[in-house]
């Protein structure tokens, strides 16, 4: 799998500017280690908006596995901020996740609103999305470097 990386990566630089350069990404949560499961559904529900997201951009794609990825993510938490305003009862949703990139570590962190009791995580979650492929659109040449690494 780690030559589909490279070769995906090495023909958008053959192909020119043209070409867009799409990275693996791997979503995950830091407490399934060790073969046991996270009991949190909120991490597991927001797991699978993030990977929702994901497939539908055009600057990153879903790993099969953590090895296959160039990008790890790791969804620490989400909460939701209730408030009352002249639109009535309105909720802030966060959510935060972990970017590793081998030695490299970042967070980032998006927020959806909604109205009632309905919570805005998919939208939190586009919204983490988005800033992580402008930071990948970023940082193309080091990204492109961990891919060139990865050993077969």
């Amino acid at each position: 799998m780690h030559a589909l990386i490279l070769a995906l990566a090495l023909s958008s630089l053959g192909a020119g500017a043209q070409a867009p350069v799409r990275f693996a990404v791997f979503v995950k949560s830091p407490a399934a280690t060790a073969g046991f499961t996270d009991p949190s559904k909120d991490r597991a529900d927001s797991i699978r908006d993030m990977e929702s997201k994901i497939e539908n951009s055009k600057v990153l794609f879903l790993a099969e596995s953590e090895a296959d990825a160039v990008i790890v993510l790791d969804v620490l938490g989400r909460e939701t901020n209730r408030e009352v305003n002249v639109w009535g009862r309105q909720n802030k949703s966060v959510l935060t996740v972990r970017l590793t990139v081998g030695e490299y570590s970042t967070e980032f962190s998006g927020d959806g609103g909604s109205s009632g009791i309905f919570t805005g995580y998919a939208a939190a979650a586009g919204k983490v999305v988005k800033q992580i492929e402008k930071w990948a659109k970023a940082n193309t040449e080091q990204l492109l470097a961990k891919a060139v690494k990865c050993p077969d």
